[in-house]
């Protein structure tokens, strides 16, 4: 209320009116006062149930972490277990391991091993990974989306399940996440190392990056950002010669897996049928990706700006990583929980599904779109917790006569990993029982506002085109007369 319009004596005269419980809604029409000089009370409580509820998703999203941070980790097996036994050749024998694995990551956790903490390398990673997402992504979401979208990579996608080991995929995953991040921001030489450095720990992903830097360089009508390749095959060159002494070698010269009843089984390198691995690594029970992912059936063209650009770019590397693994013979990665390879689409399902749940918020969004929010998000919880939960019990069927039939696991319902446990009793780690209230809660937390909508009343549409400011102003000047 301006001195310039009314006098000290109104404003006096219509705070003590308010203070007598006159309602603010009769207050605003009596003296001509706008919802933005004085809101209504239903406003401030709004105000203030919102600024609970992102304190209680902050909250959700620490006591997440915590969680992480204080499973069990040992890595004993696996690419993982080769990655910390090459570390361990080079602290104490000073040469490096001629593993068929990227030193890149190793390197890297140098530190941590020195520290004793080679184990918590790629949680820390991961934690890195939201922190830089939070600030790349801040002018692009509004804070709403973006607390979902993190909430989500704790509670909701395939990392939390990564960073038990010491695979080489967590780290891939988040530094070309953020840097694809900071390339919709037109910040190369900020994105560069972070691509480089995901590129170079996982080679094969170089075709990936070159086909999502051509599709930025036809936007732009220049190749200038292909200067970006050229420091990931130094590193990559660097890399090989360290391990093999030799540019030609890469380690997976006659890299194959063991023959079963499967016809393509047994053979080496890139001798899978392209369309079988496709449609193996999207719809199969065991390893798909549109149900490791759930939030991929939420993707939209009704993002818009920048972040329409970021889902663009993540879907374009995503689709990269498929072609290139679909003609590999172990495109199912092996004895691993899920589609590890495929990590990186984890990063386009949160957005998706955030960018989803956000937009219920609108007063006319369908029942049927609020049904399939609360499915999608249920989905997302039970795959991210089963991972941690059961994750590490694979089938005997599945490891017994020498692999013969592991691909039960892959195709068959009753020994996929994200169904198994909802039919059938699997044992458990014990040391788990703090995930059930703190996935209860973080679901809790996500699916409030999802539910609440869902119960509420319909809300007709008017009828009508929407009044103008000047008929409303009208109104209550007829009113106060």
């Amino acid at each position: 209320m301006k001195r310039s319009k009314y006098t000290d004596e109104q404003i006096l005269a219509t705070v003590k009116e308010g203070e007598a419980g006159r309602k603010v809604a009769d207050l605003n029409r009596t003296h001509g006062i706008t919802e933005q000089t004085l809101p209504l009370e239903s406003e401030v409580r709004r105000d203030g149930a919102a600024r609970l509820y992102e304190l209680l998703q902050w909250m959700a999203f620490g006591v997440g972490l915590v969680c992480l941070l204080l499973i069990r980790r040992s890595i004993q097996i696996g690419d993982g277990g080769t990655r910390l036994e090459a570390l361990q050749t080079l602290v104490h024998a000073h040469t490096f391991d001629d593993m068929k694995f990227s030193f890149v990551g190793p390197l890297l956790a140098l530190p941590f091993y020195l520290l004793g903490v080679a184990p918590y390398f790629n949680f820390c990673v991961f934690c890195v990974g939201l922190l830089c997402l939070g600030r790349v992504l801040r002018p692009m979401l509004n804070p709403g989306e973006l607390r979902i979208f993190l909430l989500l990579l704790v509670f909701g996608s395939l990392f939390p399940f990564s960073t038990k080991d010491f695979f080489g995929e967590t780290l891939s995953a988040v530094s070309l996440g953020v840097g694809t991040a900071l390339l919709v921001k037109d910040r190369e030489f900020a994105a560069a190392p972070w691509l480089v450095i995901g590129t170079a720990n996982t080679p094969a992903l170089v075709i990936p990056l070159t086909l999502l830097l051509s599709v930025r360089c036809y936007e732009r009508k220049s190749l200038t950002a292909m200067w970006i390749i050229g420091p990931v095959l130094l590193v990559m060159a660097g890399d090989r010669w360290i391990r093999f002494q030799d540019l030609l070698i890469s380690g997976y010269e006659n890299d194959r897996g063991v023959r079963t009843f499967m016809p393509f089984s047994g053979r080496p390198g890139f001798s899978y049928p392209f369309f079988l691995g496709v449609v193996s690594i999207l719809f199969s029970f065991g390893k798909g990706l549109l149900i490791y992912c759930p939030g991929l059936w939420a993707a939209s063209t009704t993002l818009k700006g920048p972040v329409r650009k970021l889902a663009h770019y993540w879907l374009i590397f995503s689709a990269g990583i498929v072609i290139v693994y679909a003609k590999w013979w172990s495109w199912y990665g092996g004895q691993y929980w899920g589609p590890r390879f495929f990590l990186f689409c984890s990063l386009p399902a949160s957005l998706f599904l955030a960018s989803f749940l956000t937009s219920l918020q609108e007063p006319r969004a369908r029942l049927a779109r609020v049904a399939c929010a609360l499915f999608l998000l249920m989905a997302t919880f039970w795959i991210c917790f089963s991972g941690l939960r059961y994750g590490d019990s694979t089938p005997e069927v599945c490891r017994d006569n020498n692999f013969a039939l592991e691909s039960a696991c892959w195709y068959i319902p009753e020994f996929s990993p994200v169904f198994r446990p909802l039919f059938i009793h699997q044992d458990r780690d014990e040391t788990l029982k703090m995930l059930v209230p703190t996935w209860i809660f973080g679901f809790l937390v996500l699916a409030g506002p999802v539910v609440h909508r869902l119960l509420e009343p319909a809300v007709e549409p008017a009828e009508g085109p929407l009044p103008s400011q000047e008929e409303l102003r009208d109104r209550r000047l007829t009113e106060t007369s």
